[in-house]
């Protein structure tokens, strides 16, 4: 993508088409991405490989992270690290954030952990969100450590998707 021109005039015309400036406003990016996953629940939101998960899947995924990020402390003024690998569960991540009215701080699982530490540590981040296979990576501080593909089960029982990766196998959304 680029920033003078080219794909980015794509990107821009496509932000147009899918709604009007009117209709915009100031909403948020999480309202942004709630009306369209109410207008095209079924649609894919995201395509990695071969697997794809849809605007309901995914406004799932970021909706029961996000409950959990609040009860943790997240909202505004409040940061919060994420420490993923690509994958579903990447994007679910950072509108969870959004919609806990936080801030994030992308955090690459190559990064050596003194400097993760520092970056945690500098933005005061409450909480720092990874997942099971790089969590060993994630320095451990003043902040909790999530590890969101543990436990994707919602109050009312109903299974999330755990893993990106995993495709539609298992996929679920709560009720």
């Amino acid at each position: 993508v680029s920033w003078s021109g080219g794909a980015s005039d794509a990107a821009h015309d496509l932000a147009h088409d899918l709604a009007p400036a009117a209709e915009i406003g100031w909403r948020c990016l999480g309202q942004l991405f709630e009306a369209q996953a109410a207008a095209t629940p079924d649609a894919p939101a995201l395509l990695l490989g071969e697997h794809a998960l849809s605007y309901r899947e995914l406004d799932a995924r970021a909706a029961w992270l996000a409950r959990r990020l609040r009860a943790l402390g997240v909202g505004p003024e409040v940061t919060a690290g994420i420490c993923m690998e690509r994958s579903f569960d990447l994007v679910a991540a950072v509108l969870a954030v959004e919609k806990a009215g936080g801030a994030y701080v992308p955090l690459d699982p190559a990064l050596p952990a003194e400097r993760m530490d520092y970056m945690l540590e500098d933005a005061r981040a409450r909480v720092a969100i990874t997942h099971r296979r790089v969590e060993a990576r994630v320095p451990r501080g003043a902040w909790t450590v999530l590890v969101a593909d543990d436990d994707h089960a919602d109050g009312d029982g109903a299974a999330l998707p755990a893993d990106g990766l995993r495709g539609d196998a298992g996929l679920a959304a709560p009720h």
